[in-house]
C-alpha cells in the first residue's frame, strides 16, 4: 500500500513539472517582424524616406526608401514609429506583447489642407499689348526668380512660370517705358495675377505725332513735334510743310500760325483732345473737323 502511494505522489510531481514546463514555453518572446504598413502617399500621406522608434528598446524600424515599413519586436511594451519625407511626418503606434507579436495601432498620417506638391505652372493670360500694359514690351524681368520668371518678348503674351512659392514683380519695357505685373504663386505653383500697373503717356506727350482730317479735301496734316514746333501740310506730306508753334498744358492745345500760307484763317486755334488720347477736334474761324492720330 505504502508504494502504491509513493508511485502517486511521484506521477503528480511529474505531471505538474511537464504542465509548468508547457506553460512557461507559451510565454517565452519570440522577437517577430511586422511590415503590413506600406510605405506611400494612401497610407502616410507621404512617401518616407527615414523612420525612427521612440523605444527601439520595445521595437525598432528599418529605415526606408523600401515599399513597406519593417517593424522588428526586441521587448514587451509600446513605441511610436516616426515616418519622415525629411519635411513632414506620419507616425505608427504599435504594441508588442510579451511573446513579441507587434499590434498595429493608430496610424497618424500626414494631412496637407488638400494643397497637394508644389508643381511649376505656366501663366500667359496678360496681353503684351498697348490695351493691357500702355505700351508693347521688348524685354521682361522677374522681381524674385526664384518664386517666378518670365519669357522675354516679343511675343504676343507675357509668359510666366512659377518656381517657388512667393511673391514678385513681373516688369515689362519697351526699352524706355515700364509696365508692371503683380503675381503671387501659392504653395501648389499656380500662378495668381495681381494689380497690373501700365504704362501711362502723360497728356503733354499725347499730342505728339501726326494727325489726319479724313474727311477733308485736299488731306490736311498736323505734325506736333516734342518741342513746341509743328508743321502743316494740305497734300498729306511736309516736303513743303507750313510751320507752326503750339502750346498744350494737358487740357488745352492752342496752334499759333506762323505763316499766311496756312489754308485756315490766321490766328490762334483752340484744339481740344479726345478722351482716348487719339483725335482732336480743331475748331473756330469757321473749322469743325476731326482729326485722327496716325499710330
Amino acid at each position: 500500500m505504502k508504494n502504491v502511494f509513493i508511485s502517486l505522489l511521484a506521477s503528480v510531481l511529474v505531471f505538474s513539472f511537464i504542465a509548468c514546463d508547457l506553460k512557461n514555453g507559451e510565454d517565452d518572446f519570440i522577437s517577430s517582424t511586422n511590415d503590413t504598413i506600406l510605405n506611400n502617399v494612401s497610407i502616410l500621406g507621404l512617401l518616407g524616406t527615414t523612420a525612427s522608434s521612440s523605444n527601439p528598446n520595445v521595437a525598432t524600424v528599418e529605415t526606408p526608401p523600401t515599399d513597406k515599413i519593417k517593424i522588428t519586436s526586441v521587448s514587451e511594451g509600446s513605441a511610436i514609429i516616426t515616418v519622415s519625407d525629411g519635411t513632414n511626418s506620419a507616425t505608427i503606434n504599435v504594441s508588442v506583447s510579451k511573446t513579441g507579436t507587434i499590434t498595429i495601432g493608430t496610424i497618424v498620417k500626414y494631412i496637407d489642407n488638400g494643397n497637394g506638391d508644389f508643381i511649376s505652372s505656366t501663366n500667359d493670360a496678360t496681353l503684351n499689348n498697348l490695351s493691357t500694359l500702355g505700351l508693347v514690351g521688348t524685354t521682361a524681368s522677374s522681381s524674385n526668380a526664384s518664386v517666378a520668371t518670365v519669357e522675354t518678348p516679343p511675343t504676343d503674351k507675357i509668359k510666366i512660370t512659377s518656381v517657388s512659392e512667393g511673391s514678385a514683380i513681373i516688369t515689362v519695357s519697351d526699352g524706355t517705358n515700364n509696365a508692371t505685373i503683380n503675381i503671387s504663386v501659392s504653395k501648389t505653383g499656380a500662378i495668381t495675377i495681381g494689380t497690373i500697373i501700365k504704362y501711362e503717356i502723360s497728356s503733354a506727350q499725347k499730342i505728339i505725332g501726326t494727325w489726319l482730317c479724313d474727311d477733308f479735301v485736299p488731306e490736311r496734316w498736323f505734325k506736333f513735334n516734342s518741342n513746341g514746333t509743328g508743321e502743316f501740310s494740305n497734300e498729306g506730306t511736309f516736303s513743303d510743310a507750313v510751320t507752326f508753334n503750339y502750346t498744350y498744358d494737358g487740357t488745352s492745345l492752342t496752334i499759333t500760325d506762323t505763316s499766311a500760307a496756312l489754308a485756315i484763317p490766321n490766328g490762334d486755334y483752340p484744339l481740344i483732345m479726345a478722351s482716348d488720347g487719339l483725335s482732336f477736334t480743331i475748331s473756330g474761324g469757321g473749322q469743325n473737323q476731326v482729326y485722327n492720330k496716325q499710330l
